[in-house]
């Protein structure tokens, strides 16, 4: 399918990245949890994958409303502090074991030390670390390698 699925809930740095991701292709921008895994639910019925996900680190479960989805329990106890990797773990448990969608982290806090925490071990070509305010050329390097894998 190619394109990106960008994960990203302030809507300044949203402005700022779409046009600079959309040199990559289709950019999809979902600004809470609840709507990437959906997303990543419809993704696999049709099996057009992505060919990227740049995922924030913190956003909210989802928009308030009267009749809001039920949180998960990983939800209730770390709350927004690491929805990027529950993000990343969701993703994963969808992929068969032959391919695996590049992922960049996009976010301002080191992320390293709470993926090595959870089991993760850092792999280029599996995800990728940018600190946002490393400016956009950190990023575009970091979309190229994944790319060109």
């Amino acid at each position: 399918m190619g394109g990106i699925l960008y994960l990203e809930n302030d809507y300044l740095t949203s402005d700022l990245a779409m046009p600079e991701l959309a040199r990559y292709g289709i950019v999809r921008m979902v600004d809470n949890e609840h709507d990437f895994r959906e997303a990543i639910d419809d993704i696999a019925k049709t099996n057009a994958w992505p060919s990227l996900v740049v995922l924030e680190q913190r956003v909210k479960w989802t928009h308030p409303e009267p009749t809001m989805p039920e949180r998960p329990a990983s939800i209730k106890s770390e709350g927004q502090t690491n929805a990027g990797i529950r993000c990343y773990d969701y993703l994963r448990s969808f992929e068969g074991t032959t391919r695996k969608i590049p992922v960049i982290f996009y976010c301002l806090d080191e992320i390293l030390p709470v993926l090595e925490a959870r089991g993760i071990r850092e792999d280029s070509k599996d995800f990728q670390w940018v600190k946002k305010d490393a400016g956009f050329g950190s990023l575009h390097e970091a979309i190229r390698r994944v790319l060109q894998g």
